[in-house]
């Protein structure tokens, strides 16, 4: 009987546990980095800044930038078009050729007519025929947490790696690309591409 009762009181101290740092890292950004860092977090006065705050940021932004009702954003996620009134590119950043640079990727040189077409029905404005080709006039890149002891997170050796925008001062980066906005928390990075002087 006592095992029983110890038993059931660790599945609920597993999933309260569990409960708490999924909440955390869903609405906060927060990682998860041991048992015992998680314990002495739980007592220290760390305060929470909602991920939403940085959001809102990025919105004001890029709704500051000039001509951003008529500019393309390329992105995964469509909010931040939205949300600054501007056009949006879909890309989910595993496309193109390992060969290729990153302006090969902005422009969708090698990318194939699966990604392409993809690409376009979920744009806005829809180009579902492929008669737009738009160029975007900002990217938004989330760096992608990639392991290789695990096959669902393994970084494609296929396709071009864009994980280079998620560090500005790597020297790939293109001359046109200018940095406006790098998130220390969850890793977003903005970039205005010069589009004329690539």
């Amino acid at each position: 009987m006592k095992y029983a009762i110890f038993i059931i009181i660790f599945i609920i101290l597993l999933n309260v546990g569990f409960s708490y740092k999924y909440f955390s890292s869903m609405f906060y950004g927060d990682s998860f980095d041991g048992i015992t860092s998680e314990i002495s977090e739980l007592f220290s006065d760390k305060k929470y800044e909602h991920t939403s705050m940085e959001f809102f940021e990025i919105v004001d932004l890029l709704k500051k930038q000039p001509g951003i009702e008529n500019s393309y954003i390329m992105s995964d996620l469509v909010n931040y078009a939205y949300y600054s009134g501007s056009k949006f590119l879909y890309t989910d950043f595993r496309s193109g050729q390992s060969s290729d640079s990153i302006n090969d990727f902005i422009h969708r040189k090698n990318w194939s007519d699966f990604d392409l077409h993809i690409s376009n029905i979920h744009s806005y404005p829809r180009d579902k025929h492929g008669l737009l080709e738009p160029i975007p006039d900002y990217v938004i890149y989330h760096n992608i947490p990639y392991d290789d002891n695990n096959p669902h997170y393994q970084k494609p050796s296929t396709y071009f790696d864009i994980s280079i925008l998620g560090h500005p001062d790597n020297e790939e980066i293109p001359s046109n690309f200018e940095l406006l906005y790098k998130s220390n928390k969850t890793s977003t990075v903005i970039y205005k591409i010069h589009n004329n002087e690539n």
